[in-house]
């Protein structure tokens, strides 16, 4: 995974830094010519020194990182998801248990007895192969049960990370436009610099009255307390990413705003098929079915085999006499078991009942999730569309507004309610993409495609649009 480091926090004022820039520069060159600063180099020189290691020992910014790559990292590192992967194990390895428990048992058995009186014993050394014999298919049912268990857990697991990462992409496009709005901010500021600017000029040569200036200054601080907050929530927002990332500082890069698309079809079956939710459900109510079947083979007759064959041994009246072999059945049949088989078959068929109804139920909260964020993003996109157009509307009036005012045809307070407006639509307009995003996040989520995409492998999720 590649990332790029990058300070988040920009420069207020590039003005004020390059003339500090300048005049330093001015000063080291020229300074030593002068007897009164000679003296002061040296100072300055260290103090340079020193703040050029504390510029160096200050912690990196944040990482920028693409939403594939971060989404692979929140499943890297996010603990509930380690947790989840060990279920799995566990749930595969008893599969394998139950597998080996219906193999046959094969072991060495060792008899010895001795009588103290007489001072005589004797000995015995077999061995033994054992095996129940299935006559009712409980073998293929256990089999089953165990399949169905792992199949429920690798459902389970990718229900938990189609949720995880609904939560991951939606804090990092939350981000995204966190950054985009901090930015804005920022060139809002230099416009409003620019109209005080202009104020103070036509002021100083009679054009405006003194009240146009304190405007613009009322405006230009107003501006920079909004980004002020736009600031605390850009940092928020990064703390979200940072705490599903496992604590890592990372940061969505700097790109250009563009709107999102629908990559991928809203079908209802096809979100019935691959919602990890929905599959926990059917197999869960499979699973039931199964357990209220080997639960019906409670009383069912028992046959266990068994063959021992005696290796060595120093009694001739030994049931197995050495160098031979004896196969047994034995057959248990259940009278009577206390109504037990047939109290655990109806709990079993309550529970068969039961996880109807939850399949049932988990499909009619798909459909209203689903209806609900397809109107979010047809609502969505009707908004980006209104929005665009305010914004084309306010920056064209406010260019007209402002050409007015400094030729003196027009008002100051024309020009503060057209800032306003673009400010307004501009903003607006960044909320509205974020509220698409977002939605798409909701459609993702909705049709299962983050397990999806997971369940293919990590490769796949480069593929993510």
């Amino acid at each position: 995974m590649s990332v790029r480091r990058t300070h988040s926090a920009q420069l207020r004022c590039p003005q004020v830094y390059h003339r500090f820039s300048r005049e330093c520069s001015s000063w080291w060159t020229h300074g030593a010519a002068c007897r009164e600063t000679s003296g002061l180099r040296g100072v300055f020189a260290v103090l340079l020194l020193i703040a050029g290691v504390l510029v160096v020992s200050l912690p990196a910014g944040a990482a920028e990182i693409a939403l594939p790559e971060y989404l692979r990292l929140v499943l890297e590192e996010n603990r509930e998801v380690r947790a989840s992967l060990a279920r799995v194990e566990s749930a595969r390895a008893s599969v394998a248990f139950t597998a080996a428990e219906q193999r046959m048992n094969v072991g060495l058995k060792g008899e010895t007895a001795r009588v103290f009186r007489e001072k005589e014993g004797q000995y015995a050394l077999s061995l033994a192969l054992s095996q129940r014999i299935d006559l009712w298919g409980k073998y293929d049912l256990q089999e089953r049960a165990a399949l169905l268990a792992l199949d429920a857990r690798r459902a389970t697991h990718a229900q938990l990370v189609n949720t995880l990462l609904t939560d991951a992409e939606s804090a990092y496009w939350t981000a995204f436009m966190a950054r985009k709005n901090l930015v804005l901010y920022e060139s809002l500021i230099h416009q409003r610099e620019e109209d005080l600017r202009v104020a103070e000029e036509r002021h100083r040569v009679g054009a405006a009255p003194r009240l146009d200036v304190i405007r613009a200054s009322v405006q230009l601080e107003k501006v920079r307390g909004e980004a002020t907050r736009a600031e605390a929530v850009h940092r928020d927002a990064l703390a979200a990413l940072a705490r599903l990332a496992g604590g890592m500082t990372v940061e969505p890069p700097e790109a250009k705003l563009e709107k999102p698309e629908l990559s991928f079809s809203l079908d209802l079956s096809r979100a019935e098929v691959q919602r990890p939710d929905l599959q926990v459900a059917r197999i869960t109510e499979e699973l039931a079915k199964v357990e209220r079947d080997l639960a019906k083979l409670g009383m069912k007759p028992t046959l266990d085999a068994s063959l021992q064959y005696t290796i060595l041994t120093d009694s001739s009246k030994a049931t197995v006499p050495q160098e031979d072999g004896m196969l047994s059945l034995v057959l248990g049949v259940t009278l009577y078991d206390g109504g037990a088989t047939k109290a655990d078959t109806a709990r079993k068929e309550h529970l068969v009942t039961a996880a109807g109804f939850d399949r049932e139920d988990r499909r009619d909260s798909l459909v209203k999730e689903l209806a609900s964020a397809t109107h979010r993003w047809e609502k969505a996109l009707a908004l980006e569309r209104t929005k665009a157009k305010e914004v084309e509307l306010a920056v064209e009036e406010l260019r007209i507004t402002r050409l007015r005012y400094e030729t003196g045809a027009g008002t100051q307070l024309d020009l503060l309610d057209s800032q306003v407006n673009e400010q307004s639509a501009a903003t607006e307009y960044l909320d509205a993409v974020k509220e698409m995003y977002l939605a798409l996040v909701d459609l993702r989520s909705a049709m299962g495609e983050y397990a999806v995409h997971y369940g293919y492998g990590e490769e796949a999720l480069m593929n993510l649009p």
